[in-house]
């Protein structure tokens, strides 16, 4: 509809308001009904029902608020599923988060205001802030994420919604691993777990051995991330989940990728992009193609690398993931500084070390870090490669990372050796 004609509309409705409400019910019913065809979405063809919903999605985000703000709970849960999927997987991260977010304030604002409890109200708090949790870390908001999760973990606990409390310990474990808190993210990772084999829930149960896995990777225990991920791997494959397991072929490719085993890394993430196309998984699209990024780079084909990296730079600025951002910022850095572009590789590390220290992902921090470090000495500033270098290095400690922490401590021998050279 032209903007005048529909300006025109509205303001004819807003002069007459039972026509406006029942001319909204029939929209938002419409919407709502829209939706519901796609509940069974098959993976298969999971892109390009994003897509449809993409061309309506403003007309279903105001029938979902219409429905929130009106009391009409029943449309409001079934259009629920799937408006989750679509965020979930196609973004943008900000918006899908903002509208659930004020789901969230009009059902615990109208419960205050009843001063009763509502068990399904409260069945439905419990996937709203599960979803809301996996949002905000899917846009590196890790704080958020956190507080949603221990908010969906408390909800589901007091209601006995076991599955809303496996996806709420999870996505604390997602939070916590962000931050650096490899501790807590185990805890919770475990406690998903216990639960979801207590309980018997296969899927489940397979996303806690993903979650858990990855943990592990990164505290550098790469035996037991092995371990963990392939048996998520088996559990997917038999269920028949192509989303699922493009999520945990891209992490066994970055297990792979971290002990220099480029082509068994570059195996896992072609298998995990196809399905990640498969499937609309925006993030997931950008997350391998950074990673196959990294493995041109080490093998040395760097148009090949800066190709990929810029696709996934693309996607990840057009759904807002800030962690994808800051590490393809510091991959750029690294590729830049092997084509000689010390000024261009010093920029891009100065912009992912800032991203990442405002996000609270301490990982990334120190990643960028050591690029500033390699492009300080690529510039022969030997003062500011060794702050870089120990700021790192300080990082990689605390977070447990010693064998990450060998690279900036090299670089600081590095700059030792170049001043003597200097000095001679």
């Amino acid at each position: 509809i032209h903007p005048v004609l529909r300006q025109y509309a509205q303001e004819k409705l807003n002069n007459e308001p039972d026509v406006l409400r029942a001319t909204r019910d029939r929209h938002a019913a419409f919407y709502v009904a829209f939706l519901e065809e796609y509940e069974a979405i098959d993976e298969t063809s999971a892109a390009d029902v994003l897509v449809d919903i993409a061309i309506e999605v403003e007309n279903c985000r105001t029938a979902w608020q219409w429905s929130v703000r009106h009391n009409r709970m029943q449309w409001a849960r079934r259009a629920f599923p799937v408006l989750g999927i679509y965020y979930r997987l196609h973004g943008p991260f900000q918006e899908g988060s903002r509208v659930i977010l004020a789901a969230v304030e009009e059902l615990e604002q109208r419960a205050r205001g009843r001063q009763i409890e509502d068990d399904d109200q409260q069945q439905f708090l419990c996937d709203l802030f599960a979803l809301l949790a996996e949002l905000y870390n899917r846009q590196a908001a890790y704080t958020d994420a956190v507080d949603a999760a221990l908010r969906t973990i408390n909800l589901s606990t007091d209601q006995q919604e076991v599955g809303a409390c496996v996806k709420g310990h999870l996505a604390a474990a997602q939070g916590y691993r962000y931050q650096g808190d490899y501790e807590k993210a185990q805890c919770h990772a475990e406690q998903a777990l216990r639960l979801a084999s207590e309980h018997e829930m296969k899927t489940a149960f397979a996303d806690s051995l993903m979650v858990l896995g990855t943990v592990r990777l990164y505290e550098s225990k790469y035996d037991s991330a092995n371990e963990a991920l392939t048996e998520a791997l088996s559990i997917y494959r038999e269920l028949g989940s192509d989303q699922n397991q493009s999520r945990v072929l891209n992490v066994l490719g970055n297990l792979c990728l971290y002990q220099g085993d480029y082509s068994g890394a570059q195996h896992y993430y072609v298998q995990a992009h196809q399905r990640f196309q498969r499937v609309g998984d925006r993030q997931g699209q950008a997350q391998v193609l950074n990673n196959l990024g990294a493995v041109h780079f080490h093998l040395g084909s760097f148009h090949e690398a800066l190709d990929s990296y810029h696709q996934a730079l693309n996607i990840e600025q057009e759904t807002g993931g800030m962690h994808g951002i800051s590490l393809l910022y510091s991959n750029l850095s690294l590729l830049y500084q092997q084509l000689n572009d010390y000024e261009a590789g010093l920029r891009y590390g100065q912009s992912a070390e800032l991203i990442a220290q405002e996000l609270g992902a301490r990982d990334n921090q120190a990643f960028a870090l050591l690029c500033i470090g390699h492009a300080r000495v690529g510039q022969q500033q030997w003062l500011e490669a060794k702050q870089a270098y120990r700021h790192a290095a300080r990082l990689r400690t605390a977070l447990g990372q010693d064998n990450q922490a060998l690279e900036p401590q090299a670089g600081l021998i590095r700059v030792a050796i170049a001043e003597d050279v200097d000095d001679s």
